[in-house]
């Protein structure tokens, strides 16, 4: 089966439980799954309280929510220039 490692990290980082997050971390690495955090969901505001709890467990950052509010959103910058 052929599968998008970065598409699936993400997903599971939204969906899934933490322990299907730590098996994650196992099977590609801490560094490769923070990358495609950094990437799509950091600046993701629906997130917020997920991206607090994963990156001060799994990442070990010392952070606030304040933190993430404070992130660009890309995804979102990009739709508005599509809109208008």
């Amino acid at each position: 089966m052929q599968y998008d490692e970065k598409l699936l990290i993400e997903h599971t980082l939204k969906y899934a439980d933490f322990d299907d997050i730590v098996l994650l971390t196992e099977l590609f690495g801490k560094s490769k799954v923070k990358a495609v955090w950094e990437k799509t969901m950091k600046s993701d505001q629906r997130f917020i309280k997920l991206n607090l709890m994963i990156a001060r467990v799994f990442f070990g950052m010392d952070v606030e929510s304040d933190y993430f509010k404070r992130q660009t959103n890309e995804r979102l910058e990009k739709l508005k220039m599509l809109a208008s």
